[in-house]
Order: C-alpha cells, then structure tokens, then sequence
C-alpha cells in the first residue's frame, strides 16, 4: 500500500507527505529514502492490499503466511469493509456484519495463536456533542458497509 509505505517514510523523518504529493525531494532526500527503504526491506511486515475478502480468505491467506514465515500480529484495516459470509448475508443489518465479523475475527485469533487487531472508521461526533466512549452507532455505516 503506497499510503502507508509514504507514511512510513515519513515517520523516519526521509521525507513530508505533500512532497510525495508533488514527487518534490531534494537529492539528499532521495538517498534517505533509498536507505530507509533498504531498512523497510527487512522488517518482517506484510502487506496486502486486497479488497472484498472475507474473514474467512483472510484466515486463510493468514494461516500460509503464519507457516511459511511466522505470525506474531494481524492487524485488519477497514472492518466495516470485509465481506460478508454467506451465512449472514440475510441479515442486512450492519451493526449484526460488524458483531459477526469481530466474532470470527476472534475465533482466528485463537486459530492463528495469535493478536488480532480489527480497525474501522468511527463517525465524527456531532458538534456539542460530548466526547465518550464509542458506541456501535458510531460506526460508519451508511457509506462504508458494503451490502
């Protein structure tokens, strides 16, 4: 994913975002980045960036790379967008997807024996609104779940 590799970047201080906006680097910065991406190349992080799967493809793109290379952390990005499995695609609720997927999302976590971190994208409160604790309400629903 090119967004998070720039971030990345970033974070070690190669570069600032709106330069990879414009392609705008000055030529030492080219070599910092060069040498933070050789560094990049040998941290054990992997990648994919693959849309519409479901906790079960996922589970198993999991379950090879944990045999062939080892897995100590899952993060899933986006857990509003994960597919639906058959079984629950009556239910058109998108609050009862996100309870189901979180529930799978944990048995894998028991399968893998390993973290599972699920991230979604929460609403932003209303304005006067009090700050708390997020509520299922407060998932993005309307345009990120996927019917």
């Amino acid at each position: 994913d090119f967004e998070l590799a720039e971030r990345m970047f970033c974070m070690f201080g190669a570069a600032r975002l709106s330069q990879f906006a414009q392609s705008n680097f000055k030529e030492f910065q080219l070599h910092e980045l060069e040498e933070v991406s050789r560094e990049f190349d040998k941290l054990p992080i992997w990648l994919p960036d693959v849309s519409e799967q479901t906790v079960t493809t996922i589970g198993a793109n999991s379950r090879y790379h944990k045999a062939r290379f080892g897995l100590d952390v899952l993060f899933i990005d986006h857990l509003q967008e994960i597919k639906r499995l058959p079984e629950h695609s009556r239910d058109r609720d998108p609050r009862v997807h996100l309870v189901e997927t979180a529930r799978t999302c944990k048995r894998l976590a028991r399968t893998l024996d390993c973290s599972v971190i699920l991230l979604t994208q929460l609403k932003t409160p209303d304005k006067g609104m009090e700050s708390s604790e997020p509520t299922v309400a407060d998932y993005s629903e309307a345009k990120q779940v996927r019917e």
